[in-house]
């Protein structure tokens, strides 16, 4: 009697499983002891205690029982999780020459996000990326940027008046990403249905969710399962990948396409690419295309999401914390009063904003995009 696919399935599986064990456990012998951290099941390890969408509740609950450095087995991968920024700044900044590096994770190749040179290796590709972003923004250069950014902070300002409030999440991003756009590439984008803010709208949804090291863990574990029907359990990660990788493409090509066309019609045309691609012709240096995507493309994706997880996290604050948002109100209209709007600066002269705007930041800079959470918030 012949087998059915799905008995193979589970058989190939748990064969591969249990070779993947044997191996983990002979590594671990020839090892040090590890940190602490949970106990788990042969072969699976923790995997099944682990939050899947949002697996750092997971590791700050470990924190509190295992302390700051905790140990654990997920689908036969030895993983070092690193809860404070304590620990954190003394092995990976103090010590870097040590820990300071990136594993190989493969959901960013399937996915098309190789192109963020933060996923990198510490090899000479990225130490030149590296260089072109710090050259491009240092903090002395930060200032060149001001001019762009009140224009788009204006721009919101009267973008969330014009739209309805269930918008107000897009028009953050919208900020932040024609933001970026005008800095780095020098392209304006200043309405929802701009078609370079939707590539990287797309790239954001479908990219973020897979390059994570949970699911590299996953692809890595069982390679074989992307050559499965894609019915078959665990091909999500390869059919989310298949979706992610066009859109990643277009957000790496289109941007810098645009630059290179208005450079060979005005050599001159500002922006962040196009002065890079200058000043390595003026030192006679030639920084391969390859780089110039990865550090343009790099910075995009960096300022656009970050910035805009921020904005979502303020307007989430100050709706939890009425009482700091009085104050903070009443700080900006005993400055700046009510014939003009802020300047950069004024910062100087607002203490308290600026107290509260690190705050966010340290408190949660990272608001999924949650529309259900909008309707809330609208009814509110």
């Amino acid at each position: 009697m012949a087998l059915s696919l799905p008995i193979i399935l589970l058989f190939v599986t748990s064969l591969w499983a249990l070779a993947g064990y044997a191996t983990a456990k002979s590594r671990r012998k020839r090892t040090l002891p590890f940190p602490p951290g949970p106990y788990g099941l042969p072969f699976l390890g923790a995997a099944l205690q682990v939050n899947a969408d949002n697996p750092w509740l997971t590791y700050v609950q470990w924190a509190a029982k295992y302390g700051d450095i905790v140990s654990c087995l997920l689908l036969g991968t030895q993983v070092i999780v690193l809860n404070s920024e304590e620990v954190a700044d003394d092995l990976l900044e103090r010590r870097s020459r040590i820990y300071s590096d990136r594993p190989e994770m493969s959901t960013t190749t399937l996915s098309g996000w190789d192109f963020n040179f933060g996923f990198d290796r510490y090899d000479d590709k990225w130490r030149l990326n590296r260089r072109l972003f710090q050259q491009s923004f240092r903090e002395k250069k930060v200032q060149d940027y001001w001019s762009t950014q009140r224009a788009a902070a204006h721009r919101l300002l009267l973008n969330i008046g014009s739209n309805p409030a269930e918008k107000l999440w897009d028009l953050f991003q919208l900020c932040t990403s024609s933001t970026i756009l005008s800095t780095v590439y020098g392209y304006d984008a200043t309405t929802l249905d701009d078609p370079l803010f939707h590539i990287g709208s797309k790239t954001i949804a479908t990219g973020i969710p897979l390059v994570k090291a949970e699911k590299t863990i996953i692809v890595d574990t069982f390679p074989f399962v992307k050559y499965l029907p894609a019915w078959a359990p665990g091909t999500s990660i390869f059919r989310g990948a298949e979706i992610a990788k066009p859109w990643a493409q277009q957000f790496v090509d289109v941007p810098y396409n645009f630059t290179m066309e208005k450079m060979r019609s005005n050599p001159d045309f500002p922006c962040v690419l196009s002065e890079t691609i200058r000043s390595g012709e003026e030192s006679g240096q030639s920084i391969p295309v390859i780089n110039l995507k990865q550090f343009a493309a790099t910075a995009f994706i960096g300022g656009a999401e970050s910035s805009s997880s921020v904005l979502q996290t303020l307007v989430l604050a100050m709706l939890k914390n009425p009482a700091v948002q009085r104050r903070a109100q009443a700080d900006i209209q005993s400055v700046i009063g009510d014939d003009r709007l802020p300047t950069f600066e004024d910062r100087p002269s607002l203490p308290y904003i600026d107290a509260v705007l690190r705050e966010v930041m340290r408190w949660n800079p990272h608001q999924e995009n949650d529309s259900c959470l909008i309707g809330k918030l609208c009814a509110a």
